[in-house]
């Protein structure tokens, strides 16, 4: 009785805690909207279900429509723009709530709300801001399933044939989310098989195999998209590559990130594998195996190179594996202070995540000052060459650059709405189609997908006009240096204080021309003008003189002023 007692208790504080951390998340995701859905795939996947007034999903992942349910609510009942994109930025956590509410209250199972718990935070970084990724609502299934299994596939009961055709189905349904869900099944399988030694578990086994035959049949006849197709790779490159494991760019990323941002949780992880090599050798075995053959998968299948989001998008399944090491070696009722160091490594992780954001914080501020200076001039459609966008460290990608812009600039005011593309080359469109008075340039697989007049103008709203090119040479007989003077141009520091944003450094100025010509931004010509500082102490005392060096990010029209970071060093 006594033994129940604390379990109930034990139970009850699982609950308690689970309650708070959910509700951090909820409040992280409304706070923190902008850097969420201002941000490439959420921003175009926002910005695809006001087009459409409906439901949004790509590559055949329409597991992810559940996602949308709320927004689409208010979206249908007229909310604002901002209130749209909390609603969708909170909808997914409300979605991991239910999974944690089903896992605690009608599975009474408190180490897969942990699981689950850990899962969500412990390798979840920048990677919280890409919200609307398929995998992580796949991860946070798979501690649904696995909660199912451990508990109603044991006995010998005819209601246990109830639940294993219902974990098959929640199999094939995790299917539809993402295909590296594979991974994270087998892993919960295995692992329910081999710590319980169910090797003779029929049903258990049935769900491994039945796993197995799906997917097959789900990757070969159900993946249509080229995207999917070319993540994929041969037999011959895989082991080709494998080989060179080590000198892999995909593997030193992996690396750096593991030092930089999840050396704790991981040095956790390796502390539970030797507890565990003590008690259980076949689970430590079976853990550490699994952790390392799907980061040698992850960098090799990535050799090509990725962008940072697309690196550490496949890192949160690690969360998956530490969280069971976690769990299984600490988080019994008879062991509180092994509790507390699990919550401890939970709160860091949530501080980790909130520091995060900081990057695309940095993008979304310098895009709220392009969108000003756009708003200051005539027309309200631009194009900037995309090799001057990405001299600017928070402005990768570029693909998504139309969508961010248009949200954030009709957030406060959706009649002067703002849309900016990358501009690969000066070919990639005609004068023709970029005249147009209806034009708007979308994603760059097809760029006409929109126009301008069938956008929603509830939330959207540009004026009758082509677009307009903020990214001039300064290669041209139209440019003259001597415009870059102090009688020309105006340079205003607008706070006395440096960002420190990862490894750049970066404070905001005000630039002004004074002159009746347009200073070109492009610095491609023989003598290039570039912005510089020097640096003095408090004093007034010269410490440094013409220090690091940044480009003008657009045209500064005549009679115009813009706000932009300079890089420091």
């Amino acid at each position: 009785m006594l033994k129940e007692n604390y379990t109930i208790k034990a139970n009850s504080f699982t609950a308690t805690f689970g309650h708070l951390f959910f509700l951090i998340l909820l409040i992280y995701s409304i706070i923190f909207f902008k850097e969420r859905f201002i941000y490439s795939d959420p921003a175009f996947f926002s910005f695809l279900m006001i087009d459409q007034n409906n439901v949004s999903f790509v590559l055949g992942r329409w597991g992810t429509i559940f996602s949308q349910i709320i927004p689409l609510y208010g979206l249908r009942h007229g909310v604002s723009l901002e209130t749209f994109l909390q609603l969708y930025s909170a909808s997914f956590i409300i979605l991991y709530y239910v999974f944690f509410l089903i896992i605690q209250y009608v599975y009474k199972n408190s180490k897969g709300s942990w699981i689950l718990m850990l899962t969500l935070c412990l390798t979840f970084r920048m990677t919280f801001y890409y919200s609307t990724a398929e995998l992580y609502q796949g991860l946070a299934l798979t501690v649904l399933l696995w909660t199912i299994v451990s508990q109603k596939i044991e006995d010998r009961s005819r209601s246990t044939w109830v639940h294993t055709i219902l974990a098959a189905l929640l199999i094939v349904f995790v299917s539809f989310y993402h295909q590296l869900t594979l991974f994270t099944v087998l892993f919960v399988l295995g692992y329910e098989l081999i710590q319980k030694r169910k090797i003779r578990n029929k049903k258990l086994i049935f769900l491994i195999v039945f796993t197995v035959i799906w997917y097959v049949i789900r990757i070969k006849f159900f993946t249509n998209s080229e995207y999917e197709k070319n993540k994929m790779l041969s037999i011959s490159d895989f082991f080709q590559q494998l080989m060179h494991i080590t000198d892999l760019s995909s593997t030193k990323y992996f690396l750096g990130f593991v030092k930089s941002q999840i050396l704790i949780p991981i040095i956790s992880f390796c502390i539970t594998l030797i507890l565990l090599l003590r008690k259980n050798k076949l689970v430590a075995i079976y853990l550490g195996s699994f952790f390392l053959c799907f980061a040698v998968l992850i960098c090799v299948t990535l050799y090509k190179g990725e962008s940072q989001m697309m690196y550490e998008n496949y890192y949160v399944v690690f969360g998956l594996f530490i969280a069971f090491s976690l769990v299984h070696t600490f988080i019994v009722p008879s062991r509180n202070f092994a509790t507390i160091a699990v919550i401890i490594l939970i709160s860091y992780s949530l501080n980790q995540i909130c520091k995060a954001r900081h990057p695309i914080t940095a993008r979304i501020n310098d895009l709220n000052n392009m969108i000003q200076y756009g708003r200051s001039l005539d027309k309200r459609k631009f194009l900037v060459k995309e090799n001057q966008l990405m001299k600017f460290n928070n402005m990768l990608p570029t693909w998504s650059l139309p969508f961010e812009s248009t949200l954030l600039s009709s957030l406060d005011n959706p009649a002067y709405s703002v849309t900016f593309y990358s501009l690969k080359n000066e070919t990639q469109f005609t004068e023709e189609q970029l005249v147009k008075k209806d034009v708007f340039l979308g994603p760059e697989w097809e760029p006409f997908w929109f126009t301008t007049k069938n956008l929603n103008k509830n939330y959207f709203n540009f004026p009758e006009s082509g677009y307009s090119l903020l990214s001039s040479s300064q290669n041209s007989d139209s440019f003259k240096e001597s415009s870059f003077t102090n009688n020309n141009v105006k340079i205003d520091i607008l706070k006395n204080e440096v960002i420190c944003n990862g490894n750049e450094s970066s404070t905001n100025i005000r630039i002004s021309n004074l002159d009746s010509i347009t200073l070109a931004s492009v610095p491609d010509g023989a003598h290039p003008v570039l912005i510089s500082y020097h640096l003095y102490d408090e004093n007034g005392k010269l410490l440094k003189w013409d220090n690091v060096r940044s480009i003008l990010l657009l045209d500064l029209m005549p009679g115009k002023s813009m706000v932009q970071k300079i890089n420091i060093d």
